[in-house]
């Protein structure tokens, strides 16, 4: 999805995560991701809140296992996650919009 998005009308900035965020490396027009294991989507959450500059949205690809996230009432606009088939929406049900990608074949 990102490499499909105009860089000179959009910044984006695309990280992978397990219980800690990992940078993305771009070379060419592939995406290197690292991983470990295990999900927590809080380390989003403080990575966000650590942010100079907090971005206006944020796409989160996910199967929903995990512990639930509590977000901010103001930041639950923002939070748009993509849930894989077969995905459970219960820990993320209370933190934005959630979005199954079974719907957009």
């Amino acid at each position: 999805v990102a490499a499909g998005l105009n860089a000179d009308v959009f910044d984006i900035n695309v990280f992978s995560f397990d219980t800690k965020i990992r940078t993305v490396e771009k070379t060419n027009d592939e995406y290197r991701i690292s991983y470990g294991g295990g999900t927590d989507f809080s380390c989003i959450l403080k990575h966000v809140e650590e942010t100079e500059d907090p971005p206006d949205i944020i796409m989160v690809l996910t199967d929903g296992f995990a512990r639930e996230v509590s977000l901010p009432a103001k930041e639950k606009k923002k939070w748009n996650w993509f849930l894989i088939p077969k995905g459970t929406d219960g820990p993320i049900r209370n933190a934005g919009r959630i979005h199954k990608l079974s719907q957009f074949e």
